[in-house]
C-alpha cells in the first residue's frame, strides 16, 4: 500500500477516536488525546504516541509507541 494511501486511513481513524495531531505530519508526528473524567474529582489523561509511516523492501509500515501522561 502506498504511504499516502495509508497516512490517509491512519488520519481518518485517529479523528474518528478523538486523537488529534500534536506535532509532526501525517507520516511521522505525535497524536494526543485528552480524557476528561466522568465524575467530579477524577483525574484527566492525556494520551500521546509518537509514529512513524514508512516503505522499505516493497512494503510500507506503521510504526507507533505509546505513552500515557496524568
Amino acid at each position: 500500500m502506498p504511504i499516502e494511501e495509508l497516512t490517509d486511513r491512519i488520519d481518518k481513524l485517529l479523528t474518528k477516536r478523538g486523537y488529534s495531531l500534536e506535532d509532526g505530519t501525517l507520516s511521522q508526528g505525535v497524536c494526543i488525546k485528552l480524557i476528561r473524567p466522568r465524575l467530579h474529582g477524577d483525574i484527566h489523561k492525556l494520551y500521546r504516541f509518537e509514529f512513524a509511516v514508512y516503505s522499505s523492501g516493497g512494503s510500507t509500515y506503521f510504526e507507533i509507541a505509546h505513552h500515557l501522561k496524568d
